[in-house]
């Protein structure tokens, strides 16, 4: 997965700030993992709700959730 593959399915729920897609330091390859950032928590919020455990993408399903960030507390 790439990050160009994952903008199109996020982009309907708001301004996109940016993609990252996680990727394996020896293989280049993606981790499964990867961050959408948009511009305004509401979109964000939009695309939780519509998308995770919904999209399937390699034949697996999405799971879209909010970050959690060192800052807090984890």
């Amino acid at each position: 997965m790439t990050a160009e593959q994952l903008h199109p399915h996020f982009e309907p729920f708001g301004h996109i700030e940016e993609v990252s897609i996680i990727l394996d330091k020896a293989t280049q390859m993606s981790r499964g993992c990867g961050f959408v950032t948009f511009s305004t928590e509401e979109a964000a919020r939009a695309a939780i709700d519509a998308l995770s455990d919904q999209l399937v993408l390699n034949g697996k399903p999405l799971v879209v959730r909010w970050s959690l960030m060192a800052s807090d507390g984890l």
